[in-house]
């Protein structure tokens, strides 16, 4: 008897996959075009481009071990790509943004007037250092509490699948338990 993740759980880990794969290959065909309308080059804009390739590399790397059955693991990578995603801060010169996917984001703008923000945009990475800038701006990227929370929900269905699974063989402590049964996979 061996474990085997429900078809439908099955499926909302695709979804996931995909969206973060998709994510991730949209931010680096963004990136590319935008390396491709610089006119001058230097080491900061290279470092730039890498730093953001390498996010939306991750995104997809997160993806991909979802897709080769990688749950456990998987899953937390994914939430991780996601926290990374969830907040755009910009305060006293320095700026982050992070999105693989969609990016839908209410916060507010405090540069000026107390304003409340709603912002939305496809794969996106920026990060600036402006000693001058007095730019005070925070958002939570909606999409990514979403998926947060569908990681979190689904996470909470394979362990409760786990458990009962476990809980029918007949093994008399946790060293009876094949390895490939307490790390999920598909």
């Amino acid at each position: 008897m061996t474990f085997e993740i429900p078809l439908e759980t099955k499926k909302q880990i695709k979804r996931i996959a995909y969206y973060q794969i998709i994510g991730g290959l949209s931010g680096l065909l963004i990136g590319a075009w935008g390396l491709t309308r610089v006119s001058a080059t230097s080491y900061g804009v290279v470092i730039f481009f890498f730093i953001g390739a390498i996010l939306f590399s991750f995104s997809i790397y997160c993806g991909q071990r979802l897709l080769k059955g990688e749950i456990h693991k998987a899953l937390k990578l994914s939430s991780v790509n996601q926290i990374l995603q969830l907040f755009t801060i910009s305060v006293l010169g320095f700026s982050f943004t992070y999105t693989a996917g969609l990016y839908l984001a209410l916060g507010f703008d405090y540069s000026s007037d107390f304003k409340v923000a709603l912002s939305y945009q496809i794969s996106q990475y920026f990060i600036s250092f402006e000693e001058l800038s007095k730019e005070v701006v925070f958002q939570v990227n909606l999409v990514a509490l979403f998926v947060l929370y569908w990681i979190s929900k689904v996470k909470q269905k394979v362990e409760k699948e786990l458990s009962l699974y476990n809980s029918l063989l007949p093994a008399e402590s946790d060293k009876d338990i094949l390895q490939s049964q307490k790390d999920v996979f598909f």
